[in-house]
């Protein structure tokens, strides 16, 4: 519960920058109370039995090597999709719907991907 309120509260913290202004009262709340949640998350996952993700495991070549290619993957995904988004919809004049079956080739190319391998 505290990471995803924790991660709720910066993405929201982030969008109200953008509405309402880095100062507004309801920005710098929302990013101390995705402070507090955070550090929460992360005071508890230290003095629970079987945390979430024990704090030793990012130290172990082996887990945190394959790791960093995945995130920078995901983020790169993420980037393109939120990118082919604005130019189907505002570009090319695409209706939602006909947006999201635009994206319907990465996901079987994903799918038969992973299953080939």
């Amino acid at each position: 519960m505290t990471v995803t309120s924790g991660l709720l509260a910066l993405v929201y913290g982030f969008t109200k920058a953008g509405t309402d202004g880095w100062g507004s009262s309801i920005t710098v709340s929302l990013f101390a109370a995705a402070a507090v949640l955070l550090v929460a998350f992360v005071l508890i996952e230290q003095r629970v039995r079987h945390p979430l993700l024990p704090s030793g495991s990012c130290s172990i070549a082996t887990v945190a090597g394959p790791s960093w290619p995945r995130c920078w993957l995901g983020t790169a995904l993420l980037g393109t999709f939120l990118s082919l988004t604005y130019y189907f919809q505002g570009t090319l004049h695409y209706s939602a719907l006909k947006s999201g079956f635009a994206f319907v080739p990465f996901s079987i190319g994903i799918i038969t991907r992973r299953h080939a391998g």
